[in-house]
């Protein structure tokens, strides 16, 4: 009966015309990828080196004079419309304008003898999520109706880091409307893992935490509202960081929609960085703490960045773990890189001790209640403006549209039939009214408290958990296991700074999901975890680090610790 009440997007001649506007746009990206580029005759194991150096190591090597920023930035782009190109998880490009920017910033260094005064990242070409705002270029979110919509200046945010000479060189794919985490679109395609093709590199910063893997990009800027950058990150098997919401800047973030301003204030957006390790991550951070930043934009705090908590030494801290929640459970790669996150922890003298998070499940369909009382994906289809819904969408969009009597009636049916996670979710999604929607709110504030008093309990500095509850799922499963980033959105709700690190890999024997991985066997989501599994082997784990809001620089210090007794990351490509 439901299945009739879908409202579909209008066969129009507006579809038709996105259709060619995606057309027309994909071909006008791959034109200005044939064009010359510099030919700097470096040898193989010169490339290598520099696709291989984290940010930190490049800076050193630029200031040495053993490399150019014009060098680096050739390197990359090279591997970003080739092997980026191929996996589809760039969207325009930005060489010309690099090129002359990374050349000038050669100049300024050749003349510059104290280096220390050149910009943080002064010479460093990065990628940029679709969604910011760039000079000359539109932020399409994936979205056919965006196309053309050109930026005048940057958005603050990237501003910021051109200030401290950062090179945006290449824009990274994102899912259509932002609304996944799986980056596909009608316009740049679908973003294949660089560890295996058949597989996403999540979303929406999917694009970026790909190129970044596939070494095709030394840093990126992407968002986080509900994962967007930890999810990616993790999928790809590299480092992002999605700090205290509103610590920094957020304006220059494109929405998808004609109104660009963010409705839902209670589960917010923010910016950060994807990189090769932590302290990429904290270099890119403390590009933002400038006061222009704050006069720009005075609704953020005057918390000026905190470098000595990352320079102490000798400090003792206390972090709890989990390695599960009951809601969806961990597989057993991703509880066994938390278990040896423990170990390198105690290694380097942290108190590290179990706690069991007394509300996940509650947190968990708090944030389901939060980002669905619009009812039936209204933003989806106000953004895409008639424009064809990619096929990831389906399912939540024939969710969404079930009528709320209907609810009453088939979660209950869902219950007996051992369906309970569909059922809580069938009783905790639906449009509400302006009193519901407080109502939420003030359970999202209740579960805050309740997990500051547990903090407070537990005398906690920090909190490790699982990244996800599997790693990489394959393309097109997103609409069916987006609960299974519980481990991420968490921590949006709660605004806690969360960073996620790289630990191992699935092993042989671990490329399955079962009863000892989820208490909920044999239902939808737990078949589709089973099928995500399987074929999974050699593919990327890791665990996130979490701190309270606004203690951004403690998150890093601890991921920091944590990183120097892992060892270093391998890279897919």
């Amino acid at each position: 009966f439901f299945f009739l009440m879908i409202r579909r997007p209008p066969r129009s001649t507006q579809s038709r015309s996105s259709a060619a506007s995606d057309v027309y746009k994909r071909q006008a990206r791959d034109e200005s990828c044939q064009k010359v580029i510099p030919q700097l005759n470096l040898t193989q194991q010169q490339e290598e080196a520099i696709i291989n150096a984290p940010v930190i190591e490049l800076k050193m090597l630029l200031d040495k004079g053993e490399l150019t920023s014009e060098q680096i930035l050739v390197t990359y782009y090279k591997r970003a419309i080739t092997i980026g190109n191929d996996l589809e998880l760039i969207g325009d490009t930005n060489f010309e304008e690099a090129l002359q920017e990374a050349r000038r910033c050669d100049d300024i260094r050749k003349n510059t003898a104290e280096k220390s005064k050149l910009g943080l990242l002064f010479g460093i070409p990065i990628s940029v999520k679709d969604c910011i705002k760039q000079r000359g270029f539109d932020s399409t979110c994936g979205l056919a109706s965006q196309i053309n919509l050109i930026q005048k200046e940057d958005g603050l945010c990237l501003h910021l880091l051109r200030k401290q000479g950062a090179i945006p060189f290449i824009r990274g794919n994102v899912p259509q409307a932002l609304f996944l985490n799986e980056s596909v679109n009608h316009i740049w395609g679908r973003a294949k893992n660089p560890w295996d093709k058949t597989r996403t590199v999540g979303g929406s910063s999917g694009g970026d935490a790909g190129l970044v893997a596939a070494r095709c990009s030394p840093l990126a800027l992407g968002s986080d509202v509900a994962g967007s950058i930890r999810i990616p990150a993790l999928y790809c098997g590299v480092y992002g960081f999605k700090p205290t919401t509103r610590r920094i800047t957020l304006e220059g973030h494109s929405i998808a929609g004609k109104i660009q301003k963010i409705g839902n204030l209670s589960v917010v957006t923010c910016v950060g960085p994807i990189g090769k390790c932590v302290d990429d991550l904290i270099l890119f951070m403390k590009c933002f703490f400038d006061e222009e930043m704050w006069r720009r934009d005075p609704y953020i705090p005057r918390q000026p960045w905190q470098d000595e908590i990352i320079q102490e030494k000798n400090k003792q801290y206390t972090v709890g773990y989990f390695t599960n929640a009951n809601f969806f459970g961990a597989s057993k790669a991703n509880r066994r890189a938390v278990e040896e996150a423990v170990v390198a922890l105690r290694k380097a003298g942290v108190n590290v001790k179990p706690v069991t998070i007394p509300n996940f499940d509650e947190i968990a369909l708090n944030f389901i209640e939060i980002t669905t009382s619009e009812g039936g994906m209204a933003r989806l289809f106000d953004a895409t403006e008639g424009e064809k819904l990619i096929e990831e969408y389906k399912t939540m969009v024939l969710f969404s549209k079930i009528p709320r009597w209907i609810r009453s009636i088939v979660a209950p049916i869902l219950d007996l039939i051992g369906e309970k996670r569909s059922a809580r979710i069938m009783r905790n999604s639906y449009k509400r009214s302006a009193q519901e929607y407080f109502d939420v709110n003030r359970r999202m504030m209740l579960n805050q408290e309740i997990m500051l008093n547990f903090w407070r309990e537990n005398q906690l500095d920090a909190l490790l958990s699982p990244g996800l509850a599997t790693p990489a799922i394959p393309h097109g499963m997103s609409q069916k296991l987006m609960i299974s980033c519980c481990y991420t959105y968490m921590f949006n709700l709660l605004n806690y700074p969360t960073g996620n690190i790289p630990v191992t890999k699935v092993k042989e024997g671990e490329e399955v999901y079962d009863e000892r991985d989820c208490i909920h066997k044999g239902d939808m989501f737990f078949k589709q975890a089973e099928k995500a599994m399987r074929g999974s082997k050699g593919l990327p784990v890791g665990v996130q680090i979490s701190t309270l809001p606004f203690e951004d620089e403690k998150c890093l210090k601890i991921m920091k610790i944590l990183e120097e007794n892992l060892g270093s990351i391998e890279y897919a490509l």
